[in-house]
């Protein structure tokens, strides 16, 4: 054999090994690299869930006010602003039958929730309709 070949060969097993041993090192690696991912992974979703949390809710707020409504100036449990489209909550006046999602009777007292009618930071937003009420 000439002396190119043997040293090609030679250079070869030394690349052959060298990627075994790399194999070897990167697997204990991988497991750690596994193991941040997950820690890694797990970091986000709580991430996620806090920072998503507070929207979640502030959904299901509008959902939950339904019966009888009693508008204030102060002290208010909620602040709503009624928009005409992109509303949180369709809501339908109604004289009885109040005790179903999105429809409201309003009341001077024996209210079920007071509300403030505010143009901007409310809790959430309502469109007034004559069908198709409750939360969207």
């Amino acid at each position: 054999m000439s002396r190119k070949v043997k040293l090609f060969r030679n250079s070869f097993s030394l690349l052959k090994g060298l990627v075994k041993v790399l194999r070897f090192s990167s697997s204990k690696t991988r497991r750690e690299t596994m193991k941040e991912r997950r820690s890694n992974n797990m970091k986000k979703l709580i991430l996620i869930f806090v920072f998503c949390y507070p929207f979640m809710g502030m959904s299901q707020k509008a959902c939950n006010v339904y019966g009888k409504i009693k508008f204030v100036d102060y002290g208010e449990d909620y602040k709503v602003k009624f928009v005409k489209y992109g509303e949180d909550l369709s809501i339908k006046y109604v004289n009885y039958g109040e005790k179903k999602g999105g429809t409201w009777k309003v009341v001077d007292y024996g209210e079920d929730y007071k509300l403030k009618i505010v143009k901007y930071g409310e809790d959430f937003t309502a469109k007034e309709v004559d069908y198709g009420e409750g939360c969207n």
